[in-house]
């Protein structure tokens, strides 16, 4: 393939931007690194380190294998659980702005693209707690990267290099594939298309899919549980958007001063003749944003994808404002000062009821991305909370039965962020062992189940009473600052089954 014209190397003057920019977020998150509690879905994590393996109901292995060592190493407190988050926020941070050298920018390109990264909500929540999320953007980041400089090279290595990435990627979330379906489409588009002639993109292909290969097989030997999961999530949980509420919802959440850097991005890479060679790069996210578009997907799915506009629209500002300095400053300066005010709102800086009053200052509402009651608090403020109180909740009620002849030795909960929960406490209270249906702790089973009796909370009560003699409640547990359906929920006390438990335990089964 013909060598393109722009092919930079990097230098530590290249980087210099995008490091103060890094380093920026670091002392950002620093500032709340301890604030609030544990999130939800860390509960589950941690439970899932607990029990490694090939694959999970919701999520392949990586970032889990890697929570497993970094909590052996530095233990699972707060702080400590947020620490690879916040490093893998700052990186992606970083390699925007290095990803802008790469697509022919200068300082004012780096500049804004790091600023423009810097102060998107969905950037600042995500890397501030621990979740696959945060280190799927960041491979979507290192993927744009190789395949500009591919763009810039024709060297076909970059496509062995691509494929390793991606696979690494895969084994952390398996969205990549939609990154992956998205550049050979826009392959396919363009003049492109000849390198599927090089055997490179073979190999990396076949690299990516080999990665990829032992999660595939835990797939099949458990049924395939991630596609019930995934239909379910979709049919069932995410709240229905159009093509265009997505588009809407990603002006918002990725603030909606960026918009002016990302769709400046996009319609450079399509249409400007100096963004030609980058084509690839706008037909891919147009077949990223249609697929999630068409597929009830949620807007945080695109967050990774965003990074790459980013730096498209701030290499496009740059050189559209050569003559006119003073339009850029007029383009920073609102950014820099809204991601200030707005901060608060994806950080948690604030107490709860100084972020509500805040927040009702602004004119905001918590965004709802899942169907349900909406909350007080976002749902990435509202399940930090409430967690240890839960937990103390039910060691009270067990206390008095756990000294009776027949006393329940299990706890059957609704979902994985109750189960989590009540096992990352169990050192600090007295609590029966946890079992759920909730995705992988259905697969984890109900274990020794011979109890004459249990404790049931987070199920409805005809649940219990078609399965059980006696439902008896014990009482509810409440909280100001949770989640609508963790507040006022019973804790029952039930005994007789009416079946063994391997006839009930199917029932529990909820993947989504």
């Amino acid at each position: 393939m013909e060598q393109a014209k722009h092919a930079p190397t990097l230098s530590f003057r290249d980087v210099r931007i995008p490091i103060v920019f890094a380093v920026a977020k670091v002392l950002m998150h620093l500032m709340c690194l301890g604030r609030y509690g544990i999130f939800r879905d860390e509960f589950y994590y941690l439970a899932c380190a607990r029990h490694l393996d090939w694959g999970y109901v919701d999520h392949p292995p990586l970032s889990i294998a890697f929570l497993a060592v970094w909590t052996g190493l530095f233990g699972d407190s707060v702080v400590a659980l947020r620490v690879p988050a916040l490093v893998a926020g700052a990186l992606i941070v970083f390699l925007t702005g290095v990803l802008v050298r790469e697509l022919g920018g200068g300082r004012f390109a780096q500049a804004t693209a790091c600023l423009a990264v810097l102060i998107a909500p969905l950037f600042l929540a995500m890397s501030n707690f621990y979740s696959m999320n945060v280190f799927d953007q960041l491979c979507w980041v290192a993927l744009a990267w190789v395949l500009v400089r591919f763009l810039n090279t024709g060297a076909g290595r970059y496509w062995i290099i691509f494929g390793l990435v991606a696979g690494v990627g895969l084994q952390n979330k398996i969205s990549v594939a939609f990154f992956g379906f998205g550049v050979v489409m826009a392959l396919l588009l363009t003049e492109h298309r000849k390198v599927f002639l090089k055997k490179e993109i073979w190999i990396g292909g076949l690299l990516a899919g080999l990665l990829f290969l032992p999660h595939v097989l835990w797939q099949v030997i458990h049924g395939a549980p991630t596609l019930e999961f995934m239909h379910n999530a979709t049919t069932l949980k995410n709240t229905p958007m159009t093509p265009l509420q997505l588009f809407l919802g990603i002006i918002l959440e990725m603030h909606p001063l960026n918009a002016a850097v990302w769709i400046a991005g996009l319609g450079y890479a399509l249409f400007h003749p100096k963004g030609k060679q980058y084509r690839v790069l706008g037909l891919s996210f147009l077949v990223v944003f249609f697929t999630f578009g068409f597929t009830n997907g949620k807007v945080y799915y695109l967050s990774p994808i965003m990074p790459m506009l980013l730096a498209l629209g701030a290499v496009a500002w740059e050189q559209g404002t050569r003559k006119f300095p003073r339009w850029r400053a007029a383009l920073v300066a609102p950014m820099a000062l809204s991601g200030v005010v707005f901060l608060p709102m994806s950080l948690p800086l604030l107490s709860p009821d100084g972020f509500m009053n805040y927040q009702a200052r602004l004119g905001m509402g918590p965004s709802q991305m899942e169907r349900g009651e909406a909350s007080a608090l976002p749902q990435y403020f509202a399940d930090r909370f409430g967690w240890e109180a839960l937990a103390a909740f039910v060691a009270e009620q067990y206390g008095p039965l756990a000294s009776k002849k027949d006393q329940p030795l299990t706890i059957m909960v609704g979902n994985y962020g109750e189960a989590g929960a009540l096992e990352y406490y169990s050192d600090q209270f007295t609590l029966p062992r946890v079992v759920s249906g909730h995705n992988n702790y259905y697969l984890w089973g109900p274990g020794d189940f011979s109890d004459d009796s249990f404790l049931a909370y987070g199920i409805d009560r005809e649940q219990l009473e078609a399965t059980c003699e006696s439902v008896e409640e014990l009482g509810r547990f409440q909280h100001p600052y949770v989640m609508p359906y963790e507040n006022n929920v019973p804790l029952y006390h039930c005994s007789g089954l009416k079946k063994p438990i391997a006839e009930i335990w199917p029932l529990a089964k909820r993947f989504i």
